[in-house]
């Protein structure tokens, strides 16, 4: 009796040790992976965030409301116009017509 359960300790020691060797890995790996991606975040700048402030959210709401309204002008485009030419004319009025837009519109001088 007392050999079976030497043979059975012995067993669970070694399915033990086996687990931690295992658990070991594992965490060396997830410890690799930590520092790689604290190196790599370290080595690039951070990205700066919105500018807070009134005069920012409004100048993000009136860029919003400008892009949907050339966004829009070009779904009209290629809905309307057939042609590969009248769609990249219409995108390339679009973008020179967008400053004057923002000027005319926006600009309370």
């Amino acid at each position: 009796m007392s050999r079976e359960r030497a043979h059975q300790r012995a067993e669970r020691e070694r399915v033990q040790a086996a687990e931690s060797v295992r658990r070991a890995r594992k965490q060396d790996r997830a410890d690799r992976r930590r520092a790689r991606r604290r190196r790599v975040t370290n080595a690039v700048p951070d990205l700066p965030s919105r500018r807070p402030g009134l005069l920012a959210a409004r100048h993000r709401r009136r860029l919003w409301a400008l892009t949907a309204g050339g966004l829009l002008i070009q779904l009209a485009a290629w809905i309307v116009v057939d042609s590969w030419g009248g769609r990249a004319l219409v995108l390339l009025l679009t973008l020179f017509a967008a400053p004057v837009v923002w000027t005319l519109v926006f600009d309370r001088r």
